[in-house]
């Protein structure tokens, strides 16, 4: 196998037409990277670095997914495409550990990929992801990490995943706390428009976002009993409202 990344001609064109977008759409590549990433080729190993091991002895794990995906990377290396890599994201150190069989596991630095897609291990339905550093907080300061997008229109819904690390705090006086050093996994939804990124509100405060259409989104939520509490229920919302505001 050649030891450079191979491009399809078909990707480099797709690259070239949405630099021309006047807005960022990191899933018009959805036909293309998703085929890709099916596909099962196996990748290569130019831009991988060493891997960094997590210390033994903690419950829990850094990972997004326990297992490796077949992943489909869309570099910021000149919009270069890889595709094939069983991957799955370290969410502490913000590298993916790709598996290469025989040559081990090696290391790719997050901040070399602009998105990805891969397939969900149990529906095998393709999951977006986009560089949490093209987005910009209230305070215009770019978060770290992967995006998984939701749903995408107007309003774009995002989740974040982050990991912490609980050291072990057991007082044996008192019988109180864990013998454990924990990983421990939070997720949060997020809301975007146009390159920023907000913390989702509550029900009152999304329904202000939709504003524009509140009596469809407001028969929609009574009609389909959406609760706010289900993140399914939200996606849904935001695929109804994203669509209404498409047409």
């Amino acid at each position: 196998m050649k030891s450079r990344i191979v491009l399809l001609s078909g990707l480099v064109l797709w690259a070239t037409a949405a630099q021309a977008q006047a807005e960022q759409n990191y899933l018009h590549n959805r036909t293309v990277m998703e085929r890709a990433s099916l596909a099962g080729q196996a990748g290569n190993t130019v831009m991988l670095g060493s891997l960094s091991v997590s210390n033994p002895g903690t419950v829990g794990d850094v990972y997004l997914t326990p297992d490796y995906r077949i992943a489909t990377f869309w570099l910021y290396d000149d919009d270069k495409v890889a595709q094939g890599f069983a991957a799955k994201l370290d969410l502490q150190r913000n590298e993916f550990d790709i598996h290469l069989g025989k040559n081990g596991i090696k290391a790719l630095s997050g901040t070399k990929v602009k998105s990805l897609v891969w397939a969900d291990s149990l529906s095998r339905t393709p999951q977006y992801f986009v560089n949490a550093q093209e987005y910009k907080n209230e305070e215009g300061v770019p978060y770290i990490g992967f995006f998984q997008i939701l749903a995408e229109g107007e309003l774009t819904l995002l989740k974040l995943t982050t990991v912490s690390f609980k050291p072990a705090d057991h007082n044996p006086t008192h019988y109180t706390g864990s013998k454990d050093n924990r990983f421990i996994k939070h997720s949060e939804l997020y809301y975007a428009s146009g390159t920023n990124a907000l913390e989702l509100p509550n029900r009152k405060g999304i329904l202000k976002l939709m504003g524009s259409r509140k009596a469809e989104i407001e028969q929609f939520i009574k009609v389909n009993e959406i609760n706010m509490a289900n993140e399914r229920h939200i996606v849904i919302l935001f695929e109804f409202y994203d669509n209404l505001t498409r047409k």
